[in-house]
C-alpha cells in the first residue's frame, strides 16, 4: 500500500456548494441511510490526497471522529485521518471485503468473505471479537444501540450483541441476503435474492413480507417518513440483456408503507435499467441510479418522477448518490464524478478521476468538507478543503501497481464465455481461481509457472467436472508470488 500527496488538481465547476456534516453507507444514521444534511461551509474542489490499498476498494468508506475507515479486496481494514491521508492503522483479516463497515460502540464492525463477521477497536485497529457465519458476508452491518444486524449468503440475517459477539437469534430467507439492513421504528428492514423483501421486529419475528414475483433484491433499501424504498432485478432481464433473446424488460423501483408493506407507488425504469445501487433520500426526494447510466428523482410521498438524466459517459451506475446542499454527487463505472442540482437534476459539474481500465464501484462519502470515495485499482480518493498542508507519512509500499495487474472480465455481465487478461512483469508461479458465492472452488483457470508478459484466459462457464455451473456471481482470483488479486463476475445462462 502508498500514500500519494498531489499538487492540488481544480475541479472545472461552475458552482460552490456545502458538504454534509456526517453521512454514511449503511451506518449511522439508518432512518436516513445515504442521506446528508445540509450545511453552509464552503466547497473547495481540490483533489487533496489519495491512498493506494493492495486491492480494489469496491465498498464505500464511512467517515467517523474525523477519521476515514475503509476496506479493501487486499484483506485489509484501514483507518485514515480525514484530512491528510495519513494511515493510522490497518488491520488484516482473513479474506477480502466488498462491503462498507460500519462504525459504533466504538467498534469497526465489517463483514468478510472468510464467512466472518470482524468487531475492530476503531482507536488501535485490533481485532476485539470474531463471528462466523454460513458463508460470505456481502451485506454491511446494521448497529442499533448494542444489537448488530448483518445478513448473509447463507440465506440468514443475523442478530449479535454489538459488544460481545454473541448470536442473540437468526431469520432465515429464502435466499441469499445481499442487501443491507436498515431500521425504522423497531423493525429490520432487508432484501433476499429469493423476491422477497422481509420486515422483521427487533426480536427476530416476521412483521410482513413483500414478494417481488421472482425478482432479486440485491440493493440495500432506504427509510424515510414510514416509507421503505427498494429496487428489484429481473433475472430475466440479465438474460435478455446479455443474449438479447427478447427486446425489453423493465424493472421496478417500489415504495412501500413500513408498517405494512403494501405498495403505496411504483414506477418502471428504463428498458433493462437494473438497480445495483441503493436509492438516497433527501428533501423529500428518492434518488435513484441505475446500470444503465440513469439518475431518478421520485416524490418520496408520491412517487410521481420528477426527473430523469442519463450521465454524459453513458455509463454504469453501480454506486448509491451522495446527496449534500442541493447538490447529487454520481460516480459513474467509467471513472467520472458528476454533479446534478437535487432539484432540477441540471448539470452542475463533472471530472474525470480514476485512470486506465480503473472503474467505480464505491459510493461517495461526505463529511466535515471532504468527499471520500474508491475505485477498482485500489485508490482512495479524498476531495474538498484543505486548511493547511499536511505532513504526509507513507506507509509501507508493496509491489507497486505495475509490477503485476489482473483486469476486469469482459464482457460482464456474460453469457456463453468471458475474457480474463493479466500482466506479468517477472517470472512467476500462477494460479487463478474461481469461486462461488459461498466461496467454494469451482475451477482452476491456471496453475503454472509463467514468463513475463500479458496473458488472456477465457472461462466458458464450466466448472472442472466440465459441468456449466448456475446463474449467479463469481469471484476470481491471481496469486503470483505474493501478489494476489480478485474481481467479482456474473454468469448469466
Amino acid at each position: 500500500m502508498k500514500f500519494q500527496y498531489l499538487i492540488p488538481l481544480f475541479i472545472i465547476l461552475l458552482f460552490s456548494a456545502g458538504f454534509a456534516e456526517d453521512w454514511q453507507v449503511f451506518g449511522g444514521d439508518s432512518l436516513h441511510s445515504r442521506f446528508a444534511a445540509e450545511t453552509s461551509d464552503t466547497l473547495y474542489r481540490d483533489q487533496l490526497w489519495l491512498y493506494e490499498a493492495g486491492g480494489p476498494i469496491f465498498a464505500s468508506p464511512i467517515i467517523h471522529d474525523h477519521t476515514v475507515y475503509f476496506a479493501s479486496i487486499d484483506n485489509y481494514v484501514y483507518a485514515a485521518i480525514d484530512s491528510t491521508g495519513q494511515i493510522k492503522w490497518q488491520c488484516k483479516l482473513g479474506n477480502w471485503i466488498e462491503s462498507s463497515p460500519t462504525v459504533a460502540n466504538g467498534m469497526v464492525y465489517v463483514g468478510c468473505m472468510d464467512h466472518k463477521l470482524y468487531a475492530i477497536n476503531a482507536e488501535s485497529g485490533t481485532i476485539a471479537w470474531e463471528f462466523a457465519t454460513g458463508s460470505w458476508i456481502e451485506s454491511s452491518p446494521l448497529v442499533v444501540d448494542a444489537s448488530l444486524y448483518v445478513g448473509g449468503t447463507d440465506h440468514t440475517l443475523y442478530c449479535l450483541d454489538a459488544l460481545t459477539g454473541e448470536e442473540k437469534w437468526r431469520f432465515s430467507a429464502g435466499k441469499d441476503v445481499c442487501s443491507s439492513p436498515v431500521y425504522f421504528d423497531q423493525m429490520i428492514f432487508f432484501g433476499s435474492d429469493d423476491g422477497c423483501f422481509y420486515a422483521v421486529d427487533t426480536q427476530g419475528q416476521l412483521v410482513w413480507k413483500y414478494d417481488t414475483g421472482g425478482y432479486s433484491i440485491y440493493a440495500s433499501p432506504s427509510a424515510a417518513d414510514s416509507v421503505i424504498v427498494i429496487g428489484t432485478i429481473d433475472n430475466g432481464a440479465l438474460a435478455a440483456r446479455t443474449t438479447g433473446r427478447i427486446e425489453s424488460i423493465n424493472n421496478e423501483i417500489l415504495g412501500l408503507d413500513a408498517y405494512t408493506g403494501e405498495v403505496r407507488w411504483q414506477i418502471a425504469t428504463e428498458a433493462f435499467g437494473l438497480m445495483h445501487a441503493s436509492p438516497a433520500i433527501a428533501y423529500g426526494k428518492v434518488y435513484y441510479p441505475t446500470d444503465q447510466a440513469h439518475l431518478h428523482a421520485i416524490d418520496l410521498k408520491t412517487g410521481e418522477r420528477l426527473w430523469e438524466i442519463v450521465t454524459p459517459d453513458s455509463s454504469m451506475i453501480w454506486a448509491s448518490p451522495a446527496v449534500a446542499a442541493g447538490v447529487v454527487y454520481v460516480t459513474t463505472y467509467q471513472g467520472n464524478l458528476y454533479l446534478f442540482g437535487a432539484d432540477s437534476g441540471n448539470a452542475l459539474g463533472q471530472l474525470k478521476v480514476t485512470e486506465g481500465d480503473a472503474y467505480i464501484h464505491s459510493s461517495p462519502a461526505i463529511a466535515d468538507n471532504f468527499l471520500y470515495f474508491g475505485d477498482s485499482s485500489g485508490k482512495l480518493y479524498a476531495f474538498g478543503k484543505l486548511a493547511q498542508t499536511p505532513s504526509f507519512v507513507r506507509t509501507p509500499d508493496q509491489l507497486s501497481p505495475d509490477t503485476y495487474a489482473l483486469s476486469q472480465n469482459y464482457p460482464n455481465p456474460f453469457n456463453s464465455q468471458t475474457q480474463i487478461r493479466y500482466s506479468l512483469l517477472k517470472p512467476a508461479h500462477v494460479k487463478i481461481k474461481i469461486y462461488n458465492s459461498r466461496g467454494q472452488l469451482i475451477r482452476t483457470l491456471a496453475n503454472r509457472n509463467h514468463q513475463p508478459g500479458t496473458y488472456q484466459l477465457n472461462w466458458n462457464g464450466l466448472d472442472d467436472s466440465g459441468m456449466e455451473v448456475a446463474s449467479g456471481v463469481y469471484a476470481y482470483r491471481i496469486e503470483a508470488d505474493d501478489f494476489a488479486r480478485s474481481y467479482r463476475m456474473l454468469f448469466i445462462k
